[in-house]
C-alpha cells in the first residue's frame, strides 16, 4: 500500500494567434498560461497481488488558461486563441483491476470531474463565466474484461472493453441559446462504446478479429457552432476488421 500527495505548478507561453485572417486579429496577443496542481491518493495491491486498487484525487488551479476556438467574424470563420483569467477542475479518479481466476482477468475504472471557467469574459457579450468547461464529462466509466484459454497447441484471447461519457459541452456555454443560437446545438449527450475482440494465438502467429463500436453508437468527435449552424465530425462508426501478427 503507497500513499503520496503532491503539488506541481506548469506553465505555458502566451503568443500570437495560429492562423491571423486580418491584421487586427494577427495583433491580437494571448497570455502565458499558469497552473497549480494537487493531487493526493493511493496505490495498493490485495490478495496475493491478484487485485490492484488505486484511486486519486486532485484540483488544478489554472490561471490565464487559452482556450482555442472557432467563431464566426462577419461571415468568415477565424481560429482564435483567447484567455479564461481564472479556471479550476477538481476531480477523483478510481482503478480496479482483478486477476479473478488463472483464465479471467477484470478491469473497472470511474472517473469524477467538476471542471469550470470560474472567470472567462470571452467580449462585451459573452461571459463563460461560472460554466462547465468544454469536453470535460462530469461522469466516465471504463470496464473490460478478457478470458484465454489453451485451443489446440495455442492459446484463445477473447476480450471486450466498454466505455462511457456522460454528458458534455464542445463549446463554452453549457447549450444556453443566450450565448448563440447555435450553441444548443452543440451539446453531446451521454453514450457509450463497446469494443469487443477475439484472437487465437500459436506459436509467433496470433490472428485477430475484431469489432469497435459494435452497437454503431452515434456521437461526435468536435464541434463548433458558427451562428446559427454548427460544423462538426462524426465519431467512427462500427468497424469490424481482422488482423495478422507475427512476433520475431
Amino acid at each position: 500500500l503507497n500513499v503520496y500527495a503532491s503539488y506541481s505548478t506548469g506553465f505555458k507561453s502566451g503568443g500570437f494567434q495560429y492562423v491571423p485572417f486580418s491584421k487586427a486579429q494577427a495583433d491580437t496577443l494571448f497570455d502565458p498560461e499558469d497552473i497549480k496542481a494537487y493531487e493526493v491518493g493511493l496505490k495498493s495491491e490485495w490478495l496475493d497481488r491478484r487485485v490492484r486498487f488505486n484511486a486519486a484525487a486532485f484540483r488544478y488551479d489554472y490561471k490565464d488558461l487559452q482556450v482555442s476556438r472557432i467563431v464566426l467574424v462577419g461571415a468568415a470563420p477565424i481560429s482564435v486563441i483567447t484567455n479564461a483569467a481564472a479556471s479550476k477542475i477538481t476531480g477523483l479518479d478510481l482503478e480496479l483491476n482483478a486477476k479473478a481466476t488463472d483464465w479471467l482477468e477484470l478491469n473497472l475504472g470511474y472517473g469524477y470531474l467538476n471542471a469550470k471557467y470560474k472567470n472567462y469574459i470571452f467580449n462585451a457579450t459573452q461571459d463563460f463565466s461560472d460554466t462547465r468547461m468544454v469536453r470535460a464529462p462530469k461522469h466516465t466509466i471504463n470496464a473490460g474484461a478478457e478470458i484465454h484459454f489453451p485451443v489446440a497447441d495455442g492459446n484463445v484471447l477473447l476480450g471486450a472493453d466498454y466505455s462511457y461519457l456522460s454528458k458534455f459541452f464542445h463549446e463554452p456555454g453549457e447549450g444556453n441559446v443566450i450565448y448563440g443560437p447555435g450553441v444548443p446545438l452543440t451539446v453531446e449527450k451521454g453514450y457509450g462504446l463497446l469494443n469487443l475482440r477475439a484472437s487465437y494465438e500459436r506459436g509467433p502467429l496470433r490472428f485477430t478479429v475484431y469489432g469497435t463500436n459494435v452497437t454503431d453508437e452515434n456521437y461526435r468527435r468536435t464541434v463548433n457552432a458558427l451562428g446559427s449552424s454548427i460544423v462538426g465530425f462524426a465519431g467512427q462508426p462500427r468497424i469490424v476488421g481482422v488482423k495478422l501478427g507475427f512476433t520475431y
